[in-house]
């Protein structure tokens, strides 16, 4: 498992050319909010004035709802795993947990690239750059390196992220199928390494604003904490190295209330506003210039470690039913003896908070 972290990175041609996009994008979205419970971010996008006329919108960068499983984990389709931990333990700057929890990590994002669909012409060059082919063969040397997917995240004043890491993905399993939580417990369980699409990814800075760090854990459990100066990048297997974003802007800055489909909006100048909805259109609940916010911009690349696993995935398989991964991850509970198959059925929170204390070993 490994990680690096690569300064000066970025030539000053991709740093130029990342500031303009991100400052070209129409707006960011929260990444929490829940698009099947309002109108969707392509559909808002129509109401955005005068949009770029090079850039088209595509679904926000967001944990969108996961379909629940039949009968199983209502309710139970987040990260689960994240937000027990914060709760108990708090942030990795030692906060404690706020009432509204949601509103230091409903952080904002876009995409730009996702698979072969691309948002804003041109980008395609900095997610196929044989600077990033390289660097993730320094994370996973293996013979295939597919390049998937350029996001970009914003972050507020006050806003921070969690210890966690990030959610894997499997043949025939992915957010779209399965919990998020229990995708994460699939991995670090080490059942289904088999499945597993191993990806990298490579976190990148241009510009922003004070804090934010980037926090990454070693096999120590010890934080190695990184400042997100203009063309350094993190490079890591984020799937499996836990890590965190350390508060943004100084001790006192705490995030607005969290609110429905909260958006972040280019108003040009380096200035942006954010709005949430209400009756009579969108309330303005704050403006930020950029140099209040914290910029990264991320890409990741699916890697594959021979031939066979490289049409596997091409080809496509069938499904991994959720029985199946459930029979597989209890039975390896009760033969830890954490789990009594003949003893009175657990709920389904109970089981879900078992299979993360049991297989998520946070740092």
């Amino acid at each position: 498992m490994a990680t690096r972290c690569v300064e000066a990175a970025l030539p000053d041609e991709e740093i130029e050319r990342i500031v303009r996009v991100w400052h070209r994008f129409p707006f960011y979205d929260a990444v929490n909010q829940r698009p099947t419970r309002g109108p969707g971010p392509e559909g808002q996008a129509a109401h955005q004035s005068a949009p770029a006329s090079d850039i088209r919108t595509l679904t926000s960068h967001t944990d969108a709802s996961t379909p629940a499983l039949p009968g199983r984990f209502p309710g139970l389709m987040g990260r689960e795993d994240v937000d027990s931990h914060f709760r108990v333990h708090g942030s990795a700057a030692g906060r404690a947990a706020l009432r509204d929890g949601r509103a230091r990590s409903n952080y904002f994002g876009a995409n730009y690239v996702i698979h072969d669909e691309v948002a804003v012409p041109g980008i395609e060059s900095f997610l196929h750059h044989e600077s990033f082919i390289e660097s993730v063969r320094t994370i996973f040397d293996f013979p295939h390196i597919v390049p998937t997917h350029v996001y970009a995240n914003v972050m507020l004043p006050g806003q921070e992220l969690p210890v966690h890491t990030d959610i894997p993905e499997f043949l025939g399993a992915d957010r779209t199928q399965l919990p998020m939580w229990l995708l994460v417990v699939m991995h670090h369980s080490g059942l289904f390494e088999d499945r597993r699409i191993a990806t990298a990814s490579a976190i990148a800075y241009v510009e922003g604003g004070a804090g934010g760090e980037f926090a990454y854990y070693g096999t120590d459990g010890v934080a190695n904490v990184v400042a997100p100066a203009p063309g350094r990048q993190v490079v890591l297997d984020a799937d499996s190295v836990f890590h965190a974003v350390l508060p943004v802007g100084v001790e006192t800055d705490l995030p607005p209330y969290s609110r429905a489909f909260m958006r972040l909006h280019r108003q040009g100048n380096r200035q942006w506003r954010l709005s949430s909805p209400d009756a009579d259109g969108p309330e303005t609940i704050a403006t930020y210039s950029s140099d209040d916010l914290r910029f990264s911009v991320s890409r990741k690349a699916y890697c594959f470690p021979d031939q066979r696993h490289y049409e596997t995935w091409l080809q496509g398989v069938d499904p991994l039913v959720p029985e199946i991964v459930l029979r597989t991850l209890t039975d390896a509970l009760a033969e830890r003896g954490a789990f009594d198959p003949t003893g009175p059925a657990l709920t389904d929170g109970e089981l879900a908070g078992l299979l993360i204390t049991e297989f998520i070993d946070f740092p």
